[in-house]
């Protein structure tokens, strides 16, 4: 097992060596569950592929929404 600063150290030489990577953006204001009935989908994308999945509330339909 590799240390932090060994870790550290390995991803600061990919990153040098222009080396790929991953940003994740985010908004300015947070989102609510209550508004926006495909959130949980889009934190969950590996569990619900292509939307698909969630049991649908009485409250809301969320396949609509997809």
């Amino acid at each position: 097992m590799k240390s932090a600063n060994m870790l550290k150290r390995i991803a600061l030489q990919h990153l040098n060596s222009s080396g790929k990577m991953l940003a994740i953006g985010h908004l300015s204001k947070y989102e609510s569950i209550h508004t926006n009935p495909v959130l949980y989908l889009q934190l969950f994308p590996w569990l619900f592929p292509y939307g698909l999945g969630l049991v649908p509330s009485p409250k809301m339909d969320i396949l609509d929404s997809v």
